[in-house]
């Protein structure tokens, strides 16, 4: 056990919660951060200079976040002690790296960007990561297993009851399917949950890139950026993306939640 837990997620429950560990914590968002600098660095010279960047200079941005791991994370978090800014270390880090080939555009990482265009798209690549790779299989899952259920006794005839009081017969069978009916209903949401993210600097005006580039339709641009995420746009905001979408998909998560907090499940699995 951890002495230094901040929580019991860190400690005896951690392996309920292990399969996040890629996504979720301190080290995985700070990949996630690197990966975006690293993508919005490319997306800038492409759009400043209007041409493709070349393949060398592409390659070398991206092996820097395929190479990442525990001793990387190391330095970033060295860079953390004199910054005390999470952002900014993952910055001075990037640039860091670039060297010979890369060092010309040192200047341009992290330009004309706020930190939270940095942190809204990491934490949005993550849950869509999540979204994908373990909330669905599971509840996908749980849903086979309940319909396997429903058809496994779709005759056993019981009694149901209204107002506390036995009514009327039904089948066990039957009342699996109101379960696995509602918990696909919200599966389907989940299936087509668009995350959101935003990309306009300081105050969410565009101020920077356009008075330094102000023949750039940085409103398009940015757009497109985002969208090549595979994450939907949010055109207007403060400096920060006021995280509406993702207080939408936790309860999505909440609405699932209560319906398995029935009581034959624990009696079930």
């Amino acid at each position: 056990m951890n002495n230094n837990s901040i929580s019991p997620l860190d400690s005896r429950y951690y392996s309920k919660v292990e399969e996040l560990s890629d996504y979720l914590t301190e080290k995985s968002l700070t990949k996630y951060r690197l990966h975006v600098e690293i993508l919005y660095l490319l997306f800038f010279l492409r759009t400043v200079n209007r041409k493709k960047v070349n393949h060398v200079i592409n390659n070398h941005l991206v092996s820097i976040s395929d190479s990442f791991n525990d001793e990387e994370f190391g330095k970033i978090k060295e860079f953390e002690k004199t910054t005390n800014h999470d952002v900014k270390a993952v910055e001075l880090y990037l640039k860091s790296k670039m060297s010979g080939d890369l060092t010309d555009y040192k200047a341009f990482v992290h330009f004309g960007l706020t930190s939270e265009d940095t942190n809204n798209l990491a934490y949005a690549m993550a849950m869509k990561d999540v979204n994908k790779k373990i909330i669905l299989p599971n509840i996908d899952n749980l849903i086979k297993l309940i319909k396997k259920e429903a058809k496994k006794y779709k005759n056993l005839v019981m009694p149901a009851r209204t107002h506390g009081q036995k009514a009327v017969p039904t089948t066990l069978g039957k009342e699996f399917g109101v379960f696995a009916y509602r918990l696909n209903k919200y599966a389907q949401k989940l299936k087509n949950y668009e995350f959101e993210g935003k990309l306009n600097g300081a105050v969410g005006n565009y101020n920077a890139l356009a008075l330094i580039y102000p023949s750039i339709d940085w409103i398009s641009k940015t757009r497109d950026f985002v969208e090549n995420l595979n994450l939907k746009w949010n055109p207007l905001t403060t400096q920060i993306e006021p995280s509406d979408n993702l207080t939408d998909y936790f309860y999505l998560l909440k609405k699932i939640n209560l319906i398995l907090q029935i009581g034959f499940l624990p009696n079930i699995f």
